[in-house]
């Protein structure tokens, strides 16, 4: 992809007056020939904006050795860590095994979630190229070899719901030639123009040659099938950020990122007896670790926020009517909404904005209807 990063589509790029490139000048990349069942290469062009043909042998056969039964690894339902994907018979049991990685492999440092959304957490485990089949089918018309490639990073992240959104698009525009599939974060960040949330980064995101149709509609099949759409000239970037990234190689919703987890600690104590304890931390009872300032604050709000307060109260009621009174409670909830916002050392949003603007006019109107009114008695 190239171009520069938008808020409406964030981790993609979009396209600018000039194309960027979408690959390394004189890479090789594996790809299926026309028979659909071997494999070829092509070479990215010079000014690095796609690839050039797919050059099969003279009898379509295939350049990567024998593919086998179409690439199964496990030929059954997954044992350990694997993920499975539909595979060339569309039935689930092509299964890859996975790696997870504690820490991850260097090249792999992902950025922080992109303003906090789960589905641009850093991968947990990932597909090791290097020992996989790179002909393995994982849906009836795509191999890994077309999705991921060990030159972009030994290892990979390919998610299954992505493959199948990917086999429905060929299922009904025909065709379909993968310009760029999975990127490492390494490799990524080494092409002009990427996006720091790239989706290619999360194995979702592919940037995709028509065959059959036009480029106008393969967008509208894209958009169709729920993918994040970005226009070129050149070819059509579809990903799908929208649905939920697969925790085969994401795991839960924010479990990678420590930050986002309640973090509870202790300290072991061994008693005079041979016995441990945990001795219990954070306030000190009764008055705190501060306990000058707790019963400062404690005497400020006893005589301001309940006898004083209460005070006046008292003083206005007997003043005022008591339709007018009853208005001025609502001064209770503003100053709670106030104090909040201090504590939180934030400004409130729209939303709770207009309310209190809201409940401040409600006020001063009920205030000046009385005073017109008692202006006329007079």
């Amino acid at each position: 992809e190239g171009g520069a990063t938008t808020t409406d589509a964030p981790g993609e790029d979009t396209e600018g007056e000039t194309a960027e490139p979408v690959c390394l000048p004189g890479e090789v990349t594996a790809c299926a020939c026309p028979d659909g069942l071997s494999i070829g290469e092509r070479v990215c062009d010079a000014d690095g904006l796609g690839f050039g043909p797919c050059e099969c042998d003279d009898a379509g056969g295939d350049t990567t050795g024998d593919t086998g039964d179409g690439g199964d690894s496990s030929g059954g339902e997954p044992e350990g860590d694997q993920v499975c994907y539909p595979g060339m018979a569309n039935d689930w049991t092509t299964c890859l095994p996975l790696h997870t990685f504690e820490v991850m492999p260097a090249g792999y440092e992902y950025p922080p979630p992109y303003n906090g959304d789960p589905n641009y957490r850093a991968p947990i485990a990932l597909l090791d190229l290097e020992e996989v089949d790179p002909a393995t089918f994982l849906a009836p018309n795509f191999q890994l070899v077309e999705i991921a490639q060990a030159s972009k990073g030994r290892y990979a992240v390919v998610q299954p719901h992505a493959i199948v959104s990917l086999q429905e698009l060929r299922d009904q525009a025909g065709a379909i030639g993968v310009n760029s599939g999975y990127r490492s974060p390494a490799y990524n960040a080494g092409l002009s123009g990427s996006a720091t949330y790239s989706r290619h980064m999360y194995g979702d995101g592919f940037d995709l040659n028509p065959l059959a149709v036009s480029i106008d509609a393969l967008e509208g099949i894209c958009s169709a099938h729920g993918g994040m759409l970005v226009e070129y000239t050149t070819h059509v970037h579809c990903d799908f950020r929208f649905d939920p990234v697969d925790e085969e190689f994401f795991g839960a919703p924010m479990s990678d990122d420590p930050t986002l987890r309640p973090v509870f600690t202790a300290t072991l104590q061994r008693d005079d007896d041979g016995t441990w304890r945990a001795p219990a931390s954070g306030f000190d009872w009764p008055l705190g670790p501060r306990p000058l300032v707790f019963v400062a604050v404690m005497l400020v709000i006893g005589l301001l926020a309940s006898w004083l307060g209460t005070l006046m109260w008292n003083r206005a009621s007997q003043l005022l009517p008591a339709a007018l009174t009853g208005q001025l409670i609502v001064f209770e909830t503003l100053a709670a909404l106030g104090y909040a916002f201090v504590l939180r050392g934030a400004l409130p949003d729209p939303a709770t904005a207009l309310g209190i603007a809201l409940l401040c006019a409600g006020v001063l109107f009920g205030v000046n209807l009385f005073r017109r009114r008692a202006l006329s008695a007079t």
